[in-house]
């Protein structure tokens, strides 16, 4: 057991009351409650100190702070979004032409959290009654990776569009690497730095 854990913490400060005073602490007594406070007070501090000391090395660091370590030694996580091409339809009667810009946003049918981004300016013309445009996921992700006609919710209108739609799927999505793969790869990058100086130092 921890020794720094609330139960823990309580027996011996309930030990030593008793060491001190020859008075035995119950639960209900006005110094019982009194020490179960600190105890749970001084548990958590404990707690958070052991969280803080876990984090700064990047040998147990994980999440958002195993990444600030990884730029420190020029390193991302690797993952790929899905790429593919949204189709935008415009309304029969209109006779002007309508320019998309780069960094429209459409979601998948049914899924707001699935969000893809043009990454092209297209123009529709008079004539044209659609226009294929590149984008990509928001995010890496496997889940990214969808089929024909399930990419179609515009985020936010525009005018003249009346549909867009995914012709043919959304591939190559791929999630980023997990806490444990990236810090290996953090670890070979250091390795291999150390190794060239000492071989420079050596020549």
């Amino acid at each position: 057991m921890n020794d720094f854990e609330f139960d823990e913490i309580l027996t011996r400060m309930k030990r030593r009351y008793f060491e001190i005073s020859g008075v035995r602490v119950t639960e209900v007594s006005d110094v019982g409650i009194r020490f179960r406070v600190i105890a749970f007070m001084f548990a958590d501090i404990v707690k958070r100190l052991n969280e803080t000391r876990h984090e700064m090395s990047f040998l147990t660091a994980g999440a958002h702070h195993l990444d600030s370590y990884g730029e420190v030694f020029g390193c991302k996580r690797e993952g790929k979004p899905a790429k593919g091409y949204l189709r935008f339809f415009k309304a029969t009667e209109m006779i002007n032409e309508i320019v998309l810009p780069a960094g429209i946003a459409v979601r998948a049918r049914g899924h707001e959290l699935l969000r893809y981004i043009t990454t092209e300016e297209k123009q529709l013309d008079r004539e044209t009654p659609f226009v294929d445009v590149a984008a990509v996921a928001e995010s890496c992700g496997e889940e990214f990776n969808l089929e024909g006609d399930q990419i179609g919710t515009l985020c936010e209108g525009i005018d003249g569009i009346v549909e867009v739609k995914n012709v043919e799927r959304f591939e190559g999505g791929v999630q980023k690497e997990n806490d444990t793969s990236f810090r290996e790869r953090i670890i070979a990058k250091i390795r291999k730095s150390v190794d060239g100086e000492m071989r420079e130092a050596d020549a």
